[in-house]
Formats: structure tokens, sequence, C-alpha cells
């Protein structure tokens, strides 16, 4: 099976109501709405779901679509949010706040990554932090390297389980030769973790320059011809009556 089937389905049955969404959520009050009505619809299929007689083998009920949902919904809060002229004029443009949003946004990521639900929203708060030039997170992240994982971030996504299959094979082997045989778990993830990270990079840029932007670029090219040939096109004429 494709390891990315699930989180590609989840995906692509969210982008069926994209229309609908984009014609209602035209504020922050919306935006807001919309995330506590996925939140509940999530909460709702977890706990109804089971007295519905929803199969729960193979951990269905939660892999469903419509328990993560509220995730794509809470992307499209962070966007409105992140929109807000008070958001931005009180915390991501002001020096002061920096530092105090830096920590809060610390914390809250490391108490929320405990839990796969939560860190969601620990998440969302870190990269809402990172839009600020003036945090120091916001400065990390716009470091040149760090914004090359940017660019590859989809092929590295697309990517990332064939070269960790790949790079499986040498991982003993790795260890042997650093002398890490014996070492705890902790330690070896934290060797091997910029090992995988740089090989994904290198490998993913290239899929990136290669193939995934010349598609972008040809569909940008193809938008363009299309709007050019409707601008082109003759005016419709009214039957007169």
């Amino acid at each position: 099976m494709f390891p990315l089937g699930w989180t590609i389905f989840v995906e692509e049955t969210f982008y069926l109501f994209l229309p609908i969404i984009f014609g209602f959520i035209v504020s922050l009050r919306r935006a807001a709405a919309f995330f506590v009505v996925m939140v509940g619809v999530s909460i709702l299929w977890l706990k109804a779901g089971s007295y519905l007689g929803v199969p729960t083998a193979n951990t269905f009920l939660y892999l469903f679509p419509l328990a993560h949902w509220y995730c794509f919904a809470l992307g499209i809060l962070l966007y409105w949010v992140h929109a807000n002229e008070f958001v931005g004029r009180h915390f991501l443009r002001s020096r002061n706040l920096s530092w105090a949003v830096d920590l809060c946004a610390l914390l809250i990521v490391l108490a929320a990554i405990r839990l796969r639900v939560t860190a969601s929203f620990g998440l969302a708060l870190f990269m809402l932090v990172t839009l600020s030039e003036h945090s120091l997170i916001g400065q990390v992240c716009r470091s040149k390297f760090l914004r090359y994982f940017g660019a590859s971030c989809f092929s590295i996504y697309l990517f990332h389980f064939f070269i960790l299959d790949i790079l499986d094979g040498v991982k003993e082997q790795f260890f042997d030769f650093a002398g890490l045989s014996n070492s705890s778990v902790e330690v070896r993830f934290l060797i091997f973790f910029p090992v995988v990270s740089i090989v994904s990079l290198g490998s993913c840029l290239c899929v990136f320059n290669w193939i995934e932007k010349p598609c972008v670029d040809f569909g940008k090219r193809l938008i363009r011809r299309l709007e050019a040939g409707k601008a082109m096109a003759p005016p419709v004429l009214e039957a007169s009556s």
C-alpha cells in the first residue's frame, strides 16, 4: 500500500468542499466559527461513531477524514489570524513582545506535542510565531538553509518513506562505524536525524527543480494562456427582442 495514501485521501476529501468554504469564510469570525464546527464534527464522529456501528478495526474510526478536517480548518483560521490588523500590530510586528511570544509558543508546542490531537494546536501557534520577523523563531526560520527545506517540503513529504527505507539498510553500519551501536535510542536518533535531513534535502531539491517546479510553471503558463484567450474573445451579442 502507498504509505502516503491515507493523508492524501483526507486532503482530497477536504478539497471537495473548498468552493463552499472560500465562499463562506470571508472574515476571522467566520473562520473561527468554521473551526469550531469542524472540531465539533470530529468529536461527534469519534464519540458517536462506535454507537452507530462504524467499524473500529485498523483504527478506521479514528483515521476517517471527518476526524481530521479540523486540522485544515485550523490552517484557515491561522491565515485569518495572521491577516488580522490587531494581531499584526500588537504581536507579529511588535519588538517588545517577541521573546514572550517565542517562549509561549515553545512551551505550548512542548506540552502539546505529547498528544497527537493537541499537537496540531501547538504547531499552529509555532507557525504563527514564525511569521513574525522580530521573534527569535521567525529569525531562525528565515535562514537561507531552512528555506531550502520549505521549497522542497512537498517533495520531501512524497518521498520521505522511500528515503527512510533506503537509509534503513545502512543505518546499522553507520552506527557501527561511529561507535554508537550500544548507545540509547535517543542518542542514535539525534545523530542520525541530520543524516536523514541532508539526504532528504539534497535528493528532494533535485526533484523540486527538475520535476515539481517545471510542472508548476507549466500550470501557470497554461492559466495565463486561458485567461488571455478569454480577454481576446469577442463579446457576446445579446439577441434583439
